[in-house]
């Protein structure tokens, strides 16, 4: 009997693994492990998806640090050798994730128990932005300027660092979480003021969390999206984004994300590079997820790679326009048997974007259907009379999300551009 072991934190990515409409793995046992502090938001259908569930102590503390033990490691273990025993050897289970919060975790795991899958010292480069960024540099890759965060600069003189800061990187630059995924705690300090205020120590204990300082790169931003097994490129899909994902939490932008046409110059372009880079940091099987700048003159800059797919409703736009199934692919890669896979990707004939709403501070007085000429689907967490305070945020709480289809691909890529305008709501 053969099993696997589905490591994640977030619901949405369960949810994104239809476990019961793969039959590839219709005769496997299907275990999912969870920390303490998720269990109060598991569904009902997760028991229906799984064979069993189990519960184990959880440290939030240590989520996003260098410590793979968030999960109470001594008791993890002893559920990974129960479940390799129960399947008949350690040739039968596979450990997987689709959560950065877990990859390493998957990794070490995989290599303790002689399992199959990616190990530590290839996954810590899809992971830690720092030893991602120092390899890509010294292979001479483009990538935006950054430093260390140091810790003990920034208590004992914030000015004096800062000024240090703008002349090593430049006026404006990022600070994010050397470990953290999308824009979560995620701050650009134009002036110092803002560099003064940050509420970092707040927030994190600074002594566990390691943090990266980029320049900051005003240009457009494509995101690539790869799979890749046992060493080969399969396919790769790229999208265009309205805004850096960040502006939606800073200056309240709609953020969006359009697929450009498979084989387009632009797409071949990104594609290139991705492929590049993804060689210098070595080949893992399974999906990642890589974010690209483009400056005025054309040029390209690396940004991040994660291991694991897009998040949001890109792998729905990349289904609808292409009938590809990510997460279908990304598991059967994870576990070794993506075989015969058709590596033609064609245009299906319909096409999609998809967008965040942010949260804009005040009350609400009327929310407005965008009058655009596809078709928009918005799913609101707001109503007419609501009030948001300046406590709320736009990456995990935002006013809506939305989808658009179209079989005009001119007539979507249009909107696209027009939402960028729009008001959702006054």
């Amino acid at each position: 009997m053969k099993t696997i072991i589905f490591l994640n934190r977030e619901s949405y990515h369960h949810d994104c693994y239809e476990f019961g409409k793969f039959p590839e793995i219709n005769n496997f046992r299907k275990i999912a492990i969870i920390g303490n502090d998720f269990k109060d938001f598991l569904p009902p259908k997760y028991h229906l998806m799984f064979d069993k569930i189990y519960v184990i102590n959880s440290d939030p503390e240590k989520i996003d640090t260098a410590e793979i033990d968030y999960l109470d490691l001594s008791h993890l273990c002893k559920i990974v050798k129960s479940e390799i025993t129960l399947s008949g050897g350690y040739r039968n289970v596979y450990i997987i994730t689709a959560d950065e919060t877990n990859v390493i975790l998957a990794a070490y795991l995989r290599k303790k128990f002689s399992l199959f899958g990616d190990y530590f010292n290839v996954v810590q480069r899809y992971r830690d932005k720092i030893v991602m960024k120092q390899r890509l540099k010294h292979n001479g890759v483009k990538t935006a300027d950054f430093i260390k965060f140091d810790v003990n600069r920034y208590k004992d003189n914030k000015i004096s660092y800062y000024n240090h800061i703008c002349s090593s990187l430049s006026n404006q630059f990022i600070i994010k979480p050397a470990l953290g995924s999308a824009s979560f705690d995620t701050f650009k300090i134009s002036c110092l003021s803002d560099f003064q205020n940050l509420n970092i120590g707040e927030v994190y204990n600074l002594s566990n969390h390691a943090f990266i300082v980029e320049e900051f790169i005003d240009a457009s931003i494509f995101s690539c999206d790869t799979l890749v097994y046992k060493g080969e490129i399969i396919y790769s899909l790229v999208s265009e984004y309205s805004c850096p994902p960040l502006d939606s939490a800073t200056n309240k932008k709609t953020c969006m994300a359009i697929p450009l046409p498979y084989n387009s110059k632009q797409s071949n372009k990104i594609t290139r590079f991705a492929h590049n880079i993804l060689m210098q940091l070595d080949l893992i099987s399974g999906f990642n997820h890589m974010e690209i700048f483009e400056r005025n003159d054309g040029s390209l800059i690396f940004l991040e790679v994660g291991a694991r797919p897009p998040g949001g409703k890109s792998p729905f736009c990349y289904k609808v326009m292409f009938n590809v199934d990510l997460f279908h692919h990304d598991l059967l890669a994870q576990i070794g048997i993506l075989n015969n896979l058709n590596k033609n990707i064609t245009y299906s004939g319909n096409s999609c974007l998809w967008g965040i709403v942010p949260k804009k501070y005040g009350r609400i007085n009327s929310i407005k259907k965008p009058e655009i000429k596809s078709n928009i689907d918005i799913k609101w967490s707001i109503k007419e009379g609501d009030y948001i305070d300046k406590t709320t945020s736009s990456i995990t709480s935002p006013a809506g999300i939305f989808t658009a289809t179209n079989t005009s691909y001119w007539d979507l890529y249009q909107d696209f551009k027009l939402l960028t305008k729009i008001n959702f709501y006054e």
